[in-house]
């Protein structure tokens, strides 16, 4: 029986060769994008799923109420103590703050290597889970000397991942360290930790100085809770004593994220470190990914229906020799689930193919192997045995459903089962293309605003690059003076941070001596005189800070949102503080227009300026536009002169700013090539459907055409029906589209207008889809011999 029924789908197959080739080609194209999409969802959601009792492991932050509201991820050491010996429910405890620096292998200064690097507790790798190509889990930080690299970097440094027992040199601004090599890691991507190196938390310099004494209260937190306790209570606990400290007002609270959400779902904390991902991103692929198979599967119901009338003969016969429906369901359930396979081999070849592409899409680094160990195996099965189900389980319960009698008469065959449902469907992909084109295009205009807004200051043509160097971090004076006398220059500037990198290493609260009770959390940058002029940022009021004037060392220079926030109406006449009211207050001798310093999702806060000492760490040169490759030159050969250890390395500013939008870039570009993908199997399926029902038209377009109907009144009679569900589609998909624009925009702090456009540009597209489909073949019909039509069957 199984045999002849593979017999009879082959023999179907291959009679229908053009409704064959249209499901193989929307098959293989929907299995594919949406195995693809789902597994990338599924790697996304198994981020840091090999930490051990990651459902007991929470990471620390803290949340700020009140005007300065905002989540805080950076917490104390004495948090981080305080955790480990005062909570009955706190199993175990590890701390991790990161740095870059430079490293060497011992006497080979040549291969120096700017790496970023984690200090940590010992216990980091068997907290974790984070695997160890060599070394003991519980032993490799244990020595303040020793060091941990990933294999990768000991590639690098060394030539071989063998590099147990070797020594590397880390530099500093002004110590170096040896370091012995105690464990290779691997490189791991699945973690929202990204590291090439751990450094145990101990680790002193020569001088007997500690680094991490530095960042005592600017250090990452994570704790495990024993098996039943409750971090509810942990918690509560916790925030029970942080309310019993001297000066507690009220407006702080502790919290604990859950690690598995800390890539997902840490968004919007601020000052965090780590690689992170965006679950709303996420969950659109997710949604696309169901659409894609979704149109795909519709197509075949379509298609399969649509034939009905050629298979209601088939069907009869089959019935008068005796055949029951579920012989004839599971018959057409056969064809539908073999072509359903065939489409999934050609899935895997087109998935081989293209996956280099998708990896650019999605920023990945997926093989055919890793994607086998991520499940692509189990996850082919499920799609297709839902892909088979959903789509042939319909057209099976319709063609097996025709009576004998019926099926029979040619005459009937017209009007048998099957036309509402099959413009049911067209109406659902007509919904689901016209929503698509519209989301796409709020989210492609959005990102043109995002890069073509005006941020306030200049970003195209200064560069930054780092002064912390063992010799510029004595002599950047000399070398900024040097570059400051360059024609192609038009200022410079030494400062703590500069302006792209979203946020700087200070901030705080700072109030008005006149009104202490109102205050504003303020991003402190630490500057020369000449940040102001470098970054041609615009002066509302007041002066930029002058050199000769010897108060201005502890003056501010501050933005407009943080003189509004303070309720300043002579700023210029007031003192604030930083902290408490009581400290020395800071004149403000002017106040400059608001800029964008972070990305535009976030609003503009409060911003002081104010001239630093030290901690000057990075230069930022602002060239003349028409001299960028000369002044680059110079400035390269000006740095060998001043740095000859080390290479050149620099960024632009709007380079810098480009990377904050790196995820909604290839979010925009997932989105539209995979609706553009939708929309093309939409378009596929349209075609089929197409030329079935002109080819069951063409007797009634052959006694229209010889009774006097011209080509455009049978386009028209032909379009019409097309054209009626795609106007009630069009008013369905249009509040959906809007809905989902404006959650879509509702993740930014700055955006473009929805307007008319995105539904206007979907309605054409929508439009010409159908009038080329459609109008191509209504118009082939309406062209050919009504004879051939009207002659005898």
């Amino acid at each position: 029986m199984i045999k002849n029924y593979f017999k009879l789908a082959i023999r179907n197959l291959w009679k229908n060769k053009l409704i064959t080739g249209t499901n193989l080609i929307g098959l293989t194209l929907g299995i594919s994008c949406s195995l693809l999409l789902l597994l990338y969802v599924q790697y996304e959601y198994n981020m840091d799923d090999f930490i051990p009792e990651k459902e007991n492991t929470y990471f620390l932050y803290g949340i700020q109420t009140g005007v300065n509201s905002r989540k805080v991820g950076l917490s104390a050491e004495g948090d981080y103590k305080d955790l480990s010996n005062n909570y009955a429910g706190v199993k175990e405890t590890a701390i991790i703050r990161n740095n870059r620096s430079d490293f060497y292998p011992e006497n080979n200064s040549t291969k120096k290597l700017s790496i970023d690097y984690w200090y940590a507790s010992s216990n980091f790798f068997e907290f974790f889970g984070l695997p160890l190509i060599e070394g003991n889990a519980a032993q490799v930080l244990s020595d303040p000397s020793s060091i941990v690299i990933t294999e990768s970097t000991a590639i690098a440094l060394f030539g071989t991942s063998n590099a147990i027992g070797k020594t590397v040199n880390m530099s500093g601004t002004s110590t170096d360290k040896s370091l012995v090599v105690r464990g290779i890691a691997a490189d791991i991507k699945n973690s929202h930790i990204k590291f090439k190196a751990i450094v145990p938390w101990e680790m002193t310099f020569p001088d007997g100085s500690q680094p991490t004494k530095g960042l005592a209260y600017s250090l990452y937190t994570y704790i495990k809770t024993t098996s039943g306790a409750s971090i509810d209570e942990i918690r509560t606990l916790k925030n029970e004593r942080l309310a019993k400290a001297p000066g507690f007002n009220g407006d702080f609270s502790y919290e604990f994220l859950p690690v598995t959400d800390m890539y997902l779902k840490s968004g919007d904390i601020q000052f965090m470190s780590f690689s992170s991902g965006s679950a709303s991103a996420i969950q659109t692929l997710l949604f696309i990914a169901i659409i894609i198979l979704l149109v795909a599967c519709i197509n075949y119901i379509n298609l399969q229906t649509a034939k009905g009338a050629r298979r209601s003969l088939e069907v009869g016969v089959r019935k008068v020799m005796g055949a029951h429906r579920g012989q004839l369901i599971r018959q057409f359930l056969g064809e539908a689930i073999l072509i359903t396979i065939i489409s999934a081999v050609f899935s895997i070849l087109l998935i081989d193919l293209g996956l280099s592409s998708f990896n650019q899409l999605t920023g990945k680094e997926f093989t055919t192997a890793a994607l086998m160990n991520e499940g692509l195996l189990p996850v082919l099965f499920g799609i297709v045995l839902f892909t088979a189900l959903f789509s042939g389980l319909y057209p099976a319960l319709v063609l097996s459903s025709f009576q004998p009698s019926q099926a029979l008469k040619a005459s009937a065959r017209e009007s048998l089962k099957g036309g509402r449902a099959r413009k049911t469907l067209m109406f659902v992909q007509f919904v689901i293309s016209l929503f698509l084109i519209t989301v796409t295009v709020i989210a492609f205009r959005q990102n043109q605003f995002l890069h073509q807004k005006d941020l306030g200051f200049n970003k195209d043509q200064v560069i930054t690059f780092s002064v912390s160097t063992k010799n510029l971090n004595r002599n950047y004076r000399s070398f900024k003076s040097e570059i400051d006398a360059y024609p192609g220059v038009v200022a410079s500037s030494v400062s703590t941070d500069v302006l792209g990198n979203g946020y700087t290493n200070n901030s705080g609260p700072m109030m008005s001596k006149t009104n202490p009770d109102l205050s504003a959390v303020t991003t402190i940058f630490g500057v020369d005189f000449d940040f102001i002029k470098t970054y041609d940022l615009e002066l509302v009021s007041g002066r930029d800070f002058d050199m000769q004037s010897s108060s201005d060392s502890s003056a501010l220079i501050v933005n407009q949102a943080f003189v509004n926030q303070l309720g300043l109406d002579n700023p210029m006449e007031d003192e604030v503080t930083l902290y408490n009211p009581n400290n020395r207050g800071m004149k403000i001798i002017g106040v400059v227009k608001d800029f964008h310093f972070q990305k535009l999702h976030q609003k503009i806060s409060p911003v002081a300026f104010r001239i630093a000492n030290r901690n000057l760490w990075n230069l930022s040169v602002n060239m003349k536009a028409e001299n960028i490759t000369e002044t680059l030159a110079f400035l390269e050969s000006k740095w060998a002169e001043f740095e000859p250890d080390q290479p050149f390395t620099y960024s632009f500013v709007n380079d810098d700013f480009a990377r904050f939008y790196a995820n909604e870039n290839r979010l925009l570009k997932a989105i539209s090539f995979f609706s553009i993908i939708s929309i093309v199997l939409t378009a596929l399926g349209l075609f089929g459907m197409v030329t079935f029902v002109i080819e069951r038209k063409l007797k009634e377009i052959g006694i229209r055409k010889v009774l006097g109907a011209s080509g455009t009144n049978i386009n028209f009679i032909i379009l019409k029906e097309f054209l009626v569900v795609l106007a009630i589609a069009a008013c369905i998909s249009i509040p959906l589209a809007l809905g989902a624009g404006k959650e879509w925009l509702s993740n930014f702090a700055y955006t473009t207008s929805i307007g008319v456009m995105p539904f206007v540009v979907a309605l054409v597209i929508s439009l010409v889809i159908v009038l080329v489909t459609v109008g191509l073949q209504a118009i082939k019909a309406a062209k050919a011999n009504p004879i051939n039509a009207l002659k005898s069957e």
